[in-house]
Formats: structure tokens, sequence, C-alpha cells
């Protein structure tokens, strides 16, 4: 079995590197930093996958971000936006770039 992890977070991807090791020690794990609200970033990261491992059996889009909770006409658009391009637009790109990989 082969994994690659995608995160913002090289250190929290290493502590889950060694947490599924730690349980599968047979298993290839490689990390790639991903950020899904850049959608170049988002293709370089299937690229990679399909270059390193020949092809993507199973993809898993679980990056997500939240907001203090404010009042809807009290939040700045930077907030929202932020918030928009990771958790919607983050997805629909792993999606895409996941199936044309």
């Amino acid at each position: 079995m082969k994994i690659l992890l995608g995160d913002l977070s090289a250190t929290g991807m290493d502590d889950t590197r060694q947490l599924i090791a730690g349980d599968y020690p047979d298993v290839k794990i490689e990390t790639k930093v991903l950020d899904v609200s850049n959608e170049a970033s988002v293709e370089e990261f299937y690229s990679f996958a399909v270059s390193e491992f020949g092809s993507i059996d199973y993809a898993a889009n679980v990056a997500g971000i939240g907001s203090a909770a404010t009042p809807v006409h009290q939040a700045a658009d930077s907030v929202f936006e932020k918030v928009y391009s990771v958790n919607q637009r983050g997805v629909s790109s792993g999606l895409v770039s996941g199936y044309t990989s």
C-alpha cells in the first residue's frame, strides 16, 4: 500500500506519517506540502501522486477550516473568501484533479 499525504503543515504531516508507520510499517508514505485553496498546488499534488505511484486508486479530500463565530453582517470578506477557498473550491479542485490525473 502507498499513501500520499498533503497539507500546509509539513510538521503535521510528519506526525501523521509516524502514526501510520507505527501501525502499518510496510506502507510507503510520501508527503507533499499542499494548499487546497490554490488550484495549481492541487494539480501539482495529483501529478506528483501519479508520477510517484503510477495511479490514484482512492482520494480523500478532507481539508477544511472554520472561522470565529461572527454574525454574517460583521464578517470580513477576506475571512469568507479564505473559508470558501478551502472548504468549497479546494474540494472541487481536488475532485477534478483527482479524476483527470
